[in-house]
């Protein structure tokens, strides 16, 4: 049980500050001068926020998605555990985001004139310990050991091989593991981290600017996953949970009823789809 929690709790509170920071004009424009160094002339104005929501929820889908000059879609995806399986989900977050900008462009997928789309880069940026060597990933070559007609290619980003605002991001992502370790998840690795992080210059500038926010921010994270792991206690102590996973299952179902989560959430959170998620939770 309390591993589970942690693995929620690090995912979340990390994802909620990449997404918030890379929402800010000018981090979002550091992000792409990071990874297209040479392009000074790029403004402020040229660089959109492409980041896919649930149309029921208005809830993030992925982590961060960028359109640049109407002619480049940057999907970028931050993940502190590493998985293969980021490439079959950005390849989905690919086809929804192309499918995004045919409909906002008002073109026609199911004409005869061929529809315009921006070429798109795919970036994995990770946070964790684990050595990675690859500096690329390939869909075909890791699931269909290169026989498969569909390709996708992402590019791997890690503390060794970043620059400017993204090695500030991870070096960031990695304060917050150490305090976590130390101080137990608790709201004191979040003050530990802006702190040091601010007397380290990592992020400062976004960290004092946006100081009161960012720990709000996290804390509502911490709080939320402390809520439910209680809800689940109570739940095994009245002997209404049959094991983790059902138990898990209905304390969800709860609290969206309750509307103490989107259903979008306890999908991510249970590890489904929101369509199985429903599935689950009529069952």
């Amino acid at each position: 049980m309390r591993y589970a929690k942690v693995r929620v709790v690090k995912r979340n509170v990390k994802s909620s500050v990449f997404t918030h920071l890379f929402s800010i004009s000018k981090y979002k424009k550091e992000l792409y001068l990071s990874l297209h160094p040479k392009e000074k002339d790029i403004e402020d104005k040229e660089i959109k926020t492409w980041t896919l929501s649930s149309i029921f929820t208005n809830i993030q889908i992925n982590d961060l998605g960028l359109l640049v000059r109407d002619t480049l879609l940057v999907l970028v995806e931050a993940q502190s555990t590493w998985t293969l399986n980021i490439l079959p989900r950005m390849l989905e977050y690919l086809a929804e985001s192309y499918n995004r900008y045919v409909i906002e462009t008002n073109q026609n997928i199911y004409g005869t004139k061929k529809v315009r789309l921006p070429k798109a880069e795919l970036y994995v940026l990770y946070t964790g310990s684990k050595q990675i060597k690859d500096r690329e990933i390939s869909f075909k070559k890791e699931f269909f050991n290169d026989n498969s007609p569909i390709e996708i290619r992402a590019k791997v980003i890690s503390l060794k091989n970043s620059s400017k605002i993204v090695k500030e991001y991870i070096r960031f992502s990695k304060v917050l593991d150490n305090k976590n370790k130390l101080y137990n998840y608790t709201k004191k690795s979040i003050n530990e981290t802006i702190k040091y992080c601010i007397t380290h210059n990592i992020l400062k500038e976004y960290l004092k600017e946006n100081k009161k926010e960012v720990y709000n921010m996290m804390t509502s994270v911490y709080d939320q996953d402390t809520a439910i792991e209680m809800c689940m206690r109570e739940q095994y102590a009245e002997g209404r949970a049959e094991g983790k996973a059902e138990g898990k299952l209905s304390v969800l179902v709860s609290m969206v009823k309750d509307k103490l989560l989107s259903v979008a959430e306890a999908a991510k959170r249970l590890g489904v789809s929101e369509k199985e998620f429903m599935r689950l939770a009529k069952a």
